[in-house]
């Protein structure tokens, strides 16, 4: 049930969005929102996958798992939030630099660290809290 509402709730957002911003900022949201999650695949370099595995085979535990992630995430959200500015700036180049540069920050930030945690909870077996978090993160 928590899924669809999380897609309810997304399908009723993207049809605000497309309501209220003009054609061109509409179509700027698509590639942002394309971009960020783009980024956030390849930013995670499999990290969530490797965390799930090493846990349930008992290689790690998962504050192991926890404190290994907490260290190499902040450089690879920068490093993905750097691409990424560099893919958009010409289309938010109005924001200035420092806002437009904290927005793609911040986007990173939120949907990196959801993605590579979710690993903790496959790792651990907890399926329901993932499936939450996997239905939250994209709005």
């Amino acid at each position: 049930m928590g899924r669809m509402a999380a897609r309810g709730a997304q399908f009723f957002i993207f049809l605000l969005l497309a309501r209220e911003l003009s054609p061109a900022n509409f179509g700027f949201y698509g590639i942002f929102i394309t971009t960020i999650l783009l980024a956030t695949l390849l930013g995670n370099v499999g990290l969530r996958q490797a965390s799930a595995q090493w846990i349930g085979i008992g290689k790690v535990s998962h504050n192991e798992a926890l404190g290994t992630l907490l260290l190499l995430l902040p450089g690879l959200v920068f490093l993905s939030a750097l691409s990424v500015w560099f893919v958009i700036r010409p289309q938010i180049s109005g924001l200035g630099i420092d806002f437009g540069g904290i927005i793609v920050f911040l986007a990173l930030t939120g949907s990196m660290t959801t993605m590579v945690f979710q690993g903790i909870l496959l790792g651990l077996g907890r399926t329901t809290a993932f499936s939450v978090s996997d239905s939250i993160y994209p709005i």
